[in-house]
């Protein structure tokens, strides 16, 4: 399992930034911090509190300090219950005293700023002033201050279907869970994503609703919104309906909560997805209520930090699995090579899932084994990844995905079903149950490429049933016999592994003991005892690890498990070894990748060059260009040079000048190789890099015509919205497309005037509006949407996207004083009505895969005009047997209003800029920029008008003292 004898390190200084990717990857702006740190006087930092005491240690402290209270009822759910509220008091009271001196020090130098509480990790996030740094990070109190880095979005990967839809659900056998009734009912699962679609038919009747089911920190949206997707076909998986006529998600009768970790801007930094993992702790802020999710689902990871141990998120993961929630996160998606494990996922506390495609084969690009936390098993296991049919934004509502962030969400999927079917089954032993149930795939046994091998859920549920039912074969034993760690990895996490039963309670001790790694100089003697209560399989503690900072060879130490108590026994692997691997020689230099790409308009390719194996002593670094269909000194300026890297530094940058031509010639590549190294050092693969200038010049060849943005936002009394219809390539001819609106929550005459119609665009113009009137009810009610869509262009013109435009109405009526003589309204969102089928009138059915099962009803799915991403749409939707579905009678009347509004419509053409009579279809023949909203420029939700506030606000400094918090 050994391979990580020479591994990356991270730079622990203050302009470290690692990457967020995964495939909702998040890519750090590492100038824009740079720039803030230089030009303003203030930075974003979050300040770390020493700790009272180890997370590993809380339970036995939480124990004692409740010793003499009544004892807890024998129901595990109730203890559960009990124990989640004295930890959450436990971590708030840990931070009251700490954060109050902090508050006292800034009051004194007059110091206004705001403090967001992380309790989960014993912090906060504050704006600093960067001359009070030092005096700050000298406090008694204080163990640390890191850059609350500022991270970004990078877009999703679709594919196109080449295979049965729903493929992936029949290859793991969710299926025959199905059969027995098992679909979820009774679990709730949180999803930390890009946010999810609410009006989506799959998802809105699952969503559990309240103030306490959702989470923006940014406090940019009240109720669930996503507008890039990802969340949106992650959570699909999970527990998704049958409104396409197949069941697509694992879990149909479960309920759904979510934090949205990323901004308007598609941006997120470290302190809002800390505020996001302790809101998934206590959602509506109240220890004493215990309305926590039995899951979440994480389908990203910090993409710089390949083959490292990035430990931010440590913490909260571990304080998740105290309270007994689960954790999954995606691998990553950095394969083939092997020894790509990415954090968090590599956390040990995580369950980290690869990707595998229709034929049980890893997907390439699925990141290998083993962990850089511990050396360990990774991935945990691997999934479906490949060519996943799921929900996605309206209008679309379906796409095809691939990626590590779509195999993550099948083991969610899977341990939401397994909780379902066995309520009183612990978290862990449900993990442990997949381990020990999984398709062993690739070599015998654990490996790198498959873990513990494929998902099976059925295989699992028969484990849970039988083999857990007694202690015959109860043993007690580390999960793995090696481990490794690097030398500036802060502590190592210990797993150690209860299988073969889990009756009743069992103790055990364990210790370190010294062999060429020495106690007190490479690591801190670690020693105690481990409690498994009842139904528990797996705890964990901890070893600190020391940076000694002396160019050494790897050294070694052992770890041992000894005196049981309680019905078990010690197994095989009672004894490990740990390797601690040196960090401190002068190191190799490489490529941060195999290959870059970047637009031709950007005029700069930004190349990373990173250091390995150790950071002592100055490194020079000589590298060549080669030219390949790029040329140099006209694509690029070929400047050879030399850098270096200074002693600490593992990172460093070539920036190569490139020359935009304004010549649509297509893409084109140069090289760029290491070529020396200072004594001492040596050049490590990937020694050369393949640089892709993307040519983003327009074709004149061709035309395209394409809405200039996904989503628009509109007050219900701003009577009218207009959207802009953008038309590039080849301008010399006419060309026009048609146009539709399609109903969503909001509908035609109740909330809007629908229009439809061709568009034309004279020779020359490359630009046109369309506006469409909206009605003001003068009732208070919720937000509301519907779609414009651009269909059937003509003069040699292609539609690409957006091709669809989502228009959310903003109610700003007045909230009604008195409603207590109004009848319930008969016309509520008809999306609604229909989309949560029975648990009763599932079980009928054998197959909940199989389209028209039920009698009397139908797919709702006609009103969104379905489409895929990305494909022909008559071609796909054959395929996938959707062009045959049928309106049930619940949406006839939303039909006969479609209809009739579509004959109102018929063949009519807003082209005319001056027309007196335009109506609410009134197209301009503009050639400026028509200004429309977007999401950057919506007005941030007020704090005390979120639901979530109190647990969410941010504490304000004042003048006076009497108001500190």
């Amino acid at each position: 399992m050994l391979k990580r004898l020479f591994t990356a390190v991270i730079w622990a200084g203050l302009f470290y930034l690692p990457v967020l990717n995964g495939a909702a990857g998040l890519t750090a702006d590492v100038d824009k911090l740079a720039a803030q740190i230089k030009h303003t006087s203030t930075i974003p930092v979050i300040v770390k509190f020493k700790k009272e005491y180890n997370i590993n240690d809380f339970r036995d402290i939480i124990n004692k300090k409740h010793q003499y209270e009544p004892a807890l009822g024998k129901s595990q759910s109730r203890q559960k219950k009990i124990f989640r509220k004295r930890l959450l008091n436990g971590l708030k009271e840990q931070l009251a005293k700490p954060k109050a001196t902090l508050v006292r020090k800034l009051h004194n130098h007059g110091v206004k700023t705001r403090l967001k509480s992380l309790w989960t990790i014993n912090a906060v996030a504050l704006e600093l002033p960067a001359d009070l740094v030092p005096e700050i990070a000298a406090m008694a109190e204080v163990e640390g201050i890191t850059i609350d880095m500022r991270l970004s979005m990078n877009e999703n990967r679709v594919e196109g279907l080449s295979t049965d839809p729903l493929w992936n659900l029949i290859n793991i056998r969710t299926d025959q869970l199905w059969q027995q009734g098992v679909t979820g009912e009774g679990v709730t699962v949180a999803i930390m994503d890009s946010g999810v679609e609410l009006n989506h038919p799959d998802l809105i009747g699952k969503w559990r609703g309240g103030a306490n089911s959702w989470f923006d920190p940014y406090q940019q949206h009240e109720q669930p919104t996503d507008t890039v997707g990802h969340g949106t076909q992650a959570l699909g998986i999970i527990l998704g309906g049958d409104e396409s006529g197949y069941q697509i998600g694992m879990a149909p009768e479960a309920k759904w909560i979510a934090a949205k970790i990323f901004d308007n801007a598609n941006e997120s930094t470290l302190s809002a997805i800390h505020e996001s993992f302790q809101w998934i702790l206590d959602p509506d802020g109240d220890p004493l209520t215990d309305d926590a999710p039995d899951l979440v689902n994480n389908s990203w990871g910090f993409s710089t930090t390949i083959n490292q141990c990035f430990q931010e998120f440590s913490e909260d993961i571990q304080i998740l699995r105290e309270a007994g929630i689960g954790v999954v996160f995606s691998a990553g998606n950095f394969g083939p090579s092997d020894e790509s494990s990415i954090s968090p996922a590599n956390d040990p506390g995580a369950v980290s899932v690869g990707s595998v495609d229709q034929s049980n084969e890893i997907d390439l690009l699925s990141s290998r084994g083993p962990g850089a936390c511990d050396g360990g098993v990774f991935p945990k296991l691997v999934a479906p990844g490949s060519l996943i049919f799921t929900t996605d934004l309206l209008p679309n509502a379906y796409n095809i995905v691939s990626g590590t962030s779509f195999s993550a969400p099948h083991v969610t999927g899977a341990m939401t079903l397994l909780k379902s079917a066995f309520p009183d089954v612990s978290l862990s032993q449900i993990e442990t149950a997949l381990y020990d149930s999984a398709v062993d795939l690739g070599e015998t046994g654990t490996d790198d490429n498959y873990g513990y091998g494929m998902l099976d859920v059925a295989a699992a549920y028969a484990l849970l049933e039988n083999a857990y039912a007694s202690n015959d074969n109860s043993r007690i034993e580390f999960s793995e016999s090696l481990y490794s760690v690097d030398e500036d990895t802060q502590k190592l996490i210990v797993t150690v592994r209860r299988s073969g039963g889990s009756k009743g309670e069992v103790r055990v001790e364990y210790t370190t003991i010294e062999d060429e790694a020495k106690q007190g100089r490479d690591y801190s003697i670690s020693k105690g005892t481990l409690q498994f209560h009842e139904g528990e399989t797996l705890r964990s503690f901890e070893v600190s690890i020391h940076d000694d900072e002396i160019d050494e060879e790897n050294e070694s130490f052992y770890l041992a498990l000894s005196d049981v108590d309680g019905n078990a026994t010690l197994g095989d692997e009672a004894e490990a070894k740990v390797i601690i691997l040196d960090n401190d020689g002068a190191g190799a230099i490489s490529f941060g990748t195999v290959a870059y790409a970047v637009n031709e308009s950007k005029q700069q390719a930004i190349i990373d060059v990173i250091r390995t194996e150790g950071t002592t002593g100055v490194v020079d670094v000589e590298y060549q260009l080669l030219a390949k269909s790029a040329d140099a000194g006209v694509d690029y300026i070929a400047d050879s040079e030399t850098i270096r890297f200074r002693t600490g530094e593992t990172q460093k940058q070539i920036h190569i000048e490139l020359v935009d031509d304004k010549l649509y010639e297509g893409n084109e590549t140069f090289q760029i190789l290491l070529t020396s190294v200072s004594d001492g050092a040596s050049i490590a693969e990937p020694a050369s890099t393949t640089v892709t200038i993307l040519d983003d010049d327009p074709d004149t060849d061709s035309v395209s015509i394409y809405l200039d943005a996904v989503s628009y936002e509109v007050n219900e009394s701003s009577s009218k919205v207009t959207l802009s219809v953008i038309r590039s390539g080849d301008l010399e001819t006419s060309a026009s497309v048609k146009y539709t609106t399609v109903d969503g929550s909001a509908t035609n005459k109740a909330d809007y005037h629908a229009i439809s119609g061709t568009l034309t665009f004279s020779a020359g113009v490359t630009r046109r509006t369309l506006t469409i009137e909206i009605i003001n009810d003068g009732l208070y009610e919720q937000e509301s949407s519907f779609t414009l869509q651009l269909s059937d262009a003509s003069g040699n013109t292609s539609i690409t996207n957006p091709s669809a435009a989502i228009i959310r109405i903003i109610d700003d009526d007045s909230l009604p004083f008195v409603s207590i003589h109004t009848a319930p309204s008969s016309s509520s969102n008809s999306l609604t009505s229909g989309l949560s089928k029975s648990g009763a009138a599932r079980k009928k059915n054998s197959k909940l895969n199989q389209p028209g099962n039920e009698p009397g009803t139908g797919s709702s799915l006609k009103i969104f005009d379905l489409s895929l991403k990305g494909y022909n749409s008559g071609t796909l939707l054959d395929q996938l047997g959707l062009h045959d579905l049928k309106q049930g009678s619940k949406n006839q009347a939303r039909d006969d209003a479609m209809e009739e509004n579509s004959e109102n419509h018929k063949g009519s053409e807003c082209g005319a800029a001056d027309s007196a009579d335009a109506g609410p279809c009134s197209v301009t023949s503009d050639e400026t920029e028509t200004a429309t909203p977007t999401d950057s420029q919506q007005t941030p939700m007020k704090a005390e008008d979120s639901a979530n506030s109190e647990a969410i606000s941010e504490t304000v400094l004042s003048e006076s003292p009497a108001e500190q918090p």
